[in-house]
């Protein structure tokens, strides 16, 4: 009986394959929400006297959770990979940017 060498494997649903992109997604997300933890409360213990450089922390927070919004965006085209890391990544980014729209402009107005 004659085998095939290069047979093809496809992915169900059920293998539980996890998407890098997803999961590169979720690790900006969660990441940028320690870092903001942890501004938030270095800011509070120097009770809001923090430096120049320490402001700009949040602006790269802000561009990194909006990469991590389209990694998430991405990642749901893929149907084969398991959703609570697509769903986790894409919640804890939208969540960077809405906060960080909520601080920026309430320092504005």
């Amino acid at each position: 009986m004659l085998t095939r060498k290069n047979q093809r494997h496809a992915y169900r649903p059920s293998d539980n394959k996890i998407s890098p992109i997803s999961m590169i997604s979720t690790i900006i997300g969660l990441a940028g929400i320690v870092l903001y933890f942890i501004l938030i409360r270095m800011s509070a213990s120097q009770r809001g006297n923090l430096s120049i450089g320490y402001g700009i922390i949040p602006w790269i927070i802000f561009v990194a959770s909006g990469i991590g919004v389209f990694f998430a965006y991405k990642s749901l085209k893929d149907t084969v990979t398991v959703r609570r890391w697509k769903v986790l990544g894409g919640i804890t980014n939208v969540f960077l940017v809405v906060f960080t729209l909520i601080i920026f402009l309430r320092g504005v107005i």
